[in-house]
């Protein structure tokens, strides 16, 4: 399959790259929706391996309207927003080109929202040039803005090092993963502190379109 100048990858790669990610998170018994670190940071680990391009893990606020919904990702102080430890978000930049792998969870996201919003689970990749100039400006869907915060980034990947079981996940995720045409395992064995072995499926989420 082509790859269009907008994108980054495929979507099946862009799939197989987030069901990896997503699976091991499950195992793990994470919260997906908030684990876009994880996403973000194993995420550029794959396409530069796997991919061969410069990928950057970026930290800051982002938002997007989906399908007439805005969706914000910030700490919220009164009237205004900003990017904190407890309200960020994290996203992959290559070549002009933002990607997003925890986009397809953001139906469970919206799902908790008030009221619930439905959504369907979609790719993401986004060119930086086309960005809306602030959250006010997201007027059509599938518009999308992004602030970045270098301080934020350098705190939170500083804080995500010194846990060699961040490390592991990095590892599991790279071994799993293989880009298309190759065929990918649909489970792999992961090893806990019991010396005990998991069967780890691949995430049962699938993506339909992009946003």
């Amino acid at each position: 399959m082509a790859i269009s100048k907008d994108l980054v990858i495929t979507l099946p790669d862009y799939e197989r790259i987030f069901r990896v990610i997503h699976g091991v998170l499950l195992n793990e018994k994470g919260d997906p929706l908030r684990a876009c670190m994880y996403f973000s940071i194993i995420g550029a680990s794959i396409l530069e391996k796997h991919h061969r391009v410069k990928a950057e893990p970026v930290f800051g606020m982002a938002a997007y309207r989906l399908d007439g919904n805005v969706i914000c990702f910030a700490e919220r102080e009164s009237q205004t927003i900003r990017a904190a430890v407890n309200g960020f978000h994290s996203w992959i930049e290559v070549d002009g080109i933002a990607v997003d792998f925890q986009a397809p969870i953001f139906k469970d996201f919206a799902a908790k929202q008030e009221p619930p919003v439905a959504l369907a689970r979609r790719m993401l990749q986004k060119r930086l040039d086309q960005a809306s100039s602030s959250v006010d400006d997201l007027a059509a869907s599938g518009t999308h803005w992004y602030s970045r915060d270098d301080q934020l980034r350098s705190e939170l990947l500083a804080s995500f090092v010194q846990k060699q079981a961040n490390a592991d996940f990095v590892d599991m995720c790279l071994q799993w993963y293989k880009p298309t045409p190759k065929r990918i395992s649909e489970s792999i064995l992961i090893g806990n502190q019991h010396g005990h072995a998991n069967k780890v499926p691949l995430s049962p989420s699938r993506i339909s379109g992009a946003w």
